[in-house]
């Protein structure tokens, strides 16, 4: 007689069962992490594309706008100037 024998059925249930639940919950885990990394490097891609635009943006405006505008102001301040002066 083996010890196996011995265990009622509820128990044997559980020792059958158990491989078959712990294989199917690492099936499922391995599934939920393919598809949330997926995820997340399209959520990471769409995130970079949003950046790279708005900077684009930030340069076109800052070349056209800032820069003639501040070209076209005469220079108040230098550094002789504050040279010259006492503290």
């Amino acid at each position: 007689m083996t010890p196996f024998e011995n265990w009622r059925v509820r128990t044997k249930l559980i020792v059958i069962t158990l491989p078959f639940i712990a294989l199917v919950t690492m099936l499922e885990a391995g599934a939920v992490y393919v598809r949330e990394t997926a995820s997340l490097e399209r959520k990471l891609a769409q995130r970079a594309q949003n950046i790279s635009t708005q900077i684009m943006a930030d340069r076109k405006y800052y070349t056209s706008v800032v820069l003639p505008r501040a070209v076209e102001l005469p220079p108040r301040l230098a550094a002789p100037q504050f040279r010259d002066e006492p503290p």
